[in-house]
């Protein structure tokens, strides 16, 4: 992984909220160092509330930090996003699209299939009706949906077949890097199936770089490269996925992966869940720091728990 090309470089990155009426501040990104390497897929999971989105969003300039860089590598040379104004940013939104969680919602009623997708692409270059219904109809094939469909309103479609058309607006203007905020989590199973083997072809025909954020570890597992663990707006754990599933460390981490329901209907009765507690942690003298415990697997901790992981690695 470490020869890879680093795509997007975050250091520092914090977003937070003030509490209208009082003094108080939610930290729902509180100093977050992370990198994206080209063609990967990096999942970003947590419960809800820990902040996973946030940082997709705060990432895309969507929403803007109160400190921190996110350096994007463009090719005329990185350049940082939280230094750009709103107009320099359309050279970002060339490069970066999100696919949402609910189709429904990101999708206008009142608008065609061909209305929601043709403005990105009348903003981006293609000036002629013509040109952005022949582009249009190339992207409904390329997410195995019919030409036609265009001329459809999306309540003619089901949630799969929204998400699908999400995700080939999201392509439209030929991005490189793809959030993808709980994409398939508003989907039935069988669904989600579909259109996560659908990620995985779209990758590698058209070499894209996901943000995959998400709160299901199963489906994390089968499409994500690496997985970075956040839990109050801080990344706790990271590492390449068979990796984390294999040695989890950080108890926040170990509590996640012990909560996914197992096949097995008796299996599933006799497992024991771990609860997290941050009581666990005594930081109060010493302070955790992000270390790189072993080749590619990185970890908040104190001096004290990292002698402890160390330990347990390598039994």
């Amino acid at each position: 992984m470490s020869e890879r090309k680093p795509i997007i470089t975050v250091k520092g990155l914090k977003t937070h909220f003030p509490v209208k009426g009082t003094k108080k501040v939610v930290r729902a990104v509180d100093g977050v160092d992370l990198v994206v390497y080209e063609g990967e897929t990096l999942g970003i999971v947590g419960e809800s509330g820990c902040g996973k989105t946030t940082l997709g969003k705060t990432i895309l300039q969507l929403i803007r930090p109160t400190a921190g860089e996110v350096i994007y590598e463009f090719e005329d040379g990185p350049a940082d996003l939280c230094k750009m104004n709103y107009r320099q940013l359309d050279k970002a939104r060339r490069e970066m699209q999100i696919v949402f969680q609910d189709p429904q919602s990101s999708l206008n009623p009142s608008f065609t299939v061909y209305q929601s997708m043709s403005d990105p692409l009348k903003k981006f270059g293609l000036k002629t009706k013509a040109e952005r219904r022949q582009r249009v109809g190339d992207l409904l094939e390329e997410v195995n949906m019919q030409r036609e469909y265009m001329d459809r309103y999306p309540s003619e479609f089901s949630g799969g077949q929204r998400q699908r058309i999400g995700i080939a607006r999201a392509l439209s203007i030929n991005p490189k890097v793809v959030v993808c905020d709980e994409a398939v989590s508003a989907l039935d199973v069988s669904i989600q199936a579909q259109v996560i083997n659908m990620f995985d072809e779209l990758q590698e025909k058209l070499g894209l770089t996901y943000l995959f954020i998400a709160h299901d570890l199963s489906v994390m597992r089968f499409i994500c490269d690496r997985i970075a663990v956040i839990h109050k707006g801080v990344i706790v754990e990271l590492a390449e996925t068979e990796k984390l599933f294999a040695h989890p460390l950080h108890p926040y981490t170990r509590a996640l992966l012990s909560a996914i329901p197992m096949p097995d209907p008796e299996s599933e009765k006799k497992k024991v869940l771990e609860v997290y507690d941050r009581s666990c942690h005594h930081y109060e003298t010493d302070k955790p720091v992000w270390t790189e415990i072993e080749e590619g697997h990185f970890i908040m901790a104190n001096q004290e728990e990292l002698e402890a992981y160390r330990a347990k690695l390598a039994q």
